[in-house]
């Protein structure tokens, strides 16, 4: 058991970490972009009720694993409410098999898609925006090919604006992107964010201190924050295109009363439900593609899979 004192140590270093960050900044780090600090652009929310919006959103899961070559299974779904009601839902499946292949002196990643129709350029495995560590990960490539996806959902939905889940802006992703970008308004809510004060603090843990109520922080830039409910304990990250901060704050704000999770627009909860792949469910995929081509699959993952072993026997 750890020690009572133990514990009280660290929260009061805690508390006395948090006091020191009490100052007001002068900006906000949002990526590589500098938004300034000024209490002038706290905004009130007027919330607009009478616009049709789409909420998007998608989620993967790996089936076959192995360092040359992973199958990921995607779901990417649209939901779309005029006001308060859900009017039409969208669902798209597709399997993605991601392999290397030579490349003069380094490879190239190549993305094969199986139930869908969107071209994923070849990646370089040191490609610098998607590298962790040495090189690029399967994993890497398996999101470049979700957010393809969603855009394409995106850019087929009929409504005065789409809400995904994720940042707009500096966004890696975004360069691979081959579909025309719709020109209706684009709004994106980061549900964590690395965004920080020039005094070493959290951005959203700062402006939730320094103003109550809801609110949109806009600084006049495509990225800024809002508190899209009164009651809720949470400042969520803004990105936006083709609109203002305030305008997309007013249209999400009717939207993030749900008691589920009150101040996060109840449409990307509905998304997130639907798009998510499961363990069970990416088990049962896999158990399909071992019943077919088992002493294949084993033969492929051997470089990957000891951990697995070495859990099964705890």
């Amino acid at each position: 058991m750890h020690g009572t004192n133990m514990i009280n140590e660290v929260l009061a270093q805690i508390r006395q970490i948090t006091s020191l960050h009490s100052q007001p900044p002068n900006f906000l780090h949002v990526g590589s972009k500098k938004i300034p600090f000024n209490k002038n652009f706290f905004l009130p929310i007027s919330p607009v009720s009478n616009k049709t919006v789409s909420f998007v959103d998608g989620g993967n899961a790996e089936i076959i694993r192995a360092p040359h070559l992973s199958v990921h299974f995607i779901r990417t779904y649209a939901a779309v409410y005029n006001g308060m009601q859900r009017i039409a839902r969208q669902t798209r499946e597709a399997f993605t098999i991601i392999h290397l292949k030579p490349n003069k002196d380094s490879f190239v990643y190549k993305a094969e898609l199986i139930g869908a129709d969107v071209h994923i350029p070849e990646i370089d495995f040191r490609d610098s925006d998607l590298r962790a560590g040495e090189h690029v990960t399967p994993h890497a490539i398996a999101d470049v090919v979700r957010h393809c996806l969603e855009w394409q959902l995106i850019d087929l939905q009929d409504s005065d604006c789409v809400v995904r889940d994720g940042a707009l802006d500096e966004c890696p992703q975004d360069k691979f992107r081959t579909q025309k970008e719709s020109k209706i308004m684009q709004i994106g809510i980061s549900k964590t964010t690395t965004a920080l004060t020039d005094t070493g603090v959290s951005a959203p843990f700062y402006l939730s201190q320094a103003s109550q109520g809801s609110w949109v922080y806009d600084s006049k830039e495509n990225i800024g924050f809002a508190r899209l409910h009164p009651l809720s304990k949470r400042v969520f990250r803004i990105d936006v295109k083709n609109g203002t901060l305030s305008e997309a704050a007013d249209i999400l704000a009717p939207h993030s009363a749900d008691a589920s999770f009150v101040g996060y627009p109840y449409g990307l909860v509905d998304a997130d439900l639907m798009a998510a792949v499961k363990q069970q469910e990416a088990q049962y995929l896999r158990q399909l593609f071992l019943a077919k081509c088992g002493k294949t699959i084993e033969n492929i993952e051997q470089a990957t899979d000891a951990h697995d072993v070495l859990n099964g026997m705890h």
